[in-house]
């Protein structure tokens, strides 16, 4: 880990290593934050451990322990408005209260907090001073007076939804305005205060769609209002007006890599199935048609397709 000191009107940049020698219990580093009181804190794969500027205080796992947390893999670090630190991991929610007491919420306390699972995936505190806490069943809100967690829901998911793609939530954000933003398996959601649940933002359909991925693994809101969305291919983002733009991709894969759909398409001419099409843009044509013209014609859904020749011998040097 480095830290980085600046001198006013200087070029001058100097980092200072922390590590091993200096208390870092690992330097496989997943999350840093900063405390309102000025704290520094560091997510491990070791614990976690908190750094006032001279030595650090370390969290782990370690029942009986005064600093005992329910698990030594800590994923995300936010602040609550009283001065608490929450921490994520994957088994258990754990929070550290100024005086440095830790209250852990496990697999024991589901029933009495309304937790939906122990596995954390993300914990966010927006301007409202809301804690959100994502975990593997279901995004929640949690509420200090009650000590409870309430479950936020879905708008009106697609009939396509299935239960395990809402549950997939990783990021949450909060843009300039007060927007929460997070993320599914089917792309970018937005919290809607008025009845208090989620709304897609992105659409699913092959012909309206503005991503080519719909999995998303960064959300970032900018100052000036516009919300930069990371993808596992192309993006998008959305400008001032509130419209959805896209944005393309600044490199193609390296050497002999290749993208998804010229991989498929020689994998089709192998299997002597030729697909058709000679970009993306066809290829999103091609399967729209194919399943209008089956909707029209009326056929049932299949679970299983035979399309292969017995005989076909797959060589691994197309990939």
């Amino acid at each position: 880990m480095s830290t980085l000191a600046v001198e006013i009107n200087s070029l001058d940049y100097r980092f200072k290593n922390l590590g091993l020698h200096e208390g870092l219990p690992s330097v496989e580093i997943l999350q840093t934050f900063q405390q309102s009181n000025g704290f520094m804190w560091f997510a491990t794969d070791r614990g976690v451990s908190r750094y006032d500027g001279k030595k650090f205080t370390h969290f782990y796992y370690s029942p009986g322990d005064d600093f005992h947390i329910s698990n030594n893999f800590v994923t995300a670090i936010t602040e609550d408005v009283t001065g608490n630190i929450w921490l994520a991991t994957e088994v258990g929610l754990n929070r550290i209260s100024i005086e440095g007491k830790v209250t852990v919420f496990t697999e024991e306390s589901l029933q009495k907090t309304g937790l939906t699972s122990s596995w954390i995936q993300s914990v966010f505190v927006d301007s409202k001073g809301r804690l959100w806490v994502a975990n593997s069943e279901a995004t929640q809100i949690y509420n200090a007076v009650t000590n409870r967690f309430k479950t936020v829901h879905l708008k009106q998911p697609s009939t396509t939804d299935k239960p395990e793609n809402w549950q997939n939530v990783f990021i949450l954000k909060e843009d300039v305005s007060g927007n929460i933003f997070t993320s599914d398996l089917y792309g970018l959601l937005i919290f809607n205060e008025i009845d208090t649940m989620f709304h897609r933002v992105t659409s699913k359909s092959i012909e309206n769609s503005l991503l080519t991925s719909s999995y998303i693994n960064a959300i970032e809101p900018l100052s000036n209002g516009i919300i930069a969305v990371g993808t596992e291919k192309n993006g998008l983002f959305i400008n001032l007006e509130g419209s959805l733009q896209r944005a393309y991709k600044a490199s193609y894969p390296p050497g002999d890599a290749r993208e998804d759909w010229i991989i498929f398409k020689d994998l089709a001419n192998m299997m002597k199935k030729p697909l058709g099409y000679n970009n993306v843009k066809h290829l999103r044509e091609s399967i729209n048609k194919h399943i209008q013209s089956k909707i029209n014609n009326g056929v049932k859904k299949t679970n299983e397709v035979d399309f292969i020749d017995s005989s076909l011998i797959c060589s691994s040097r197309i990939f």
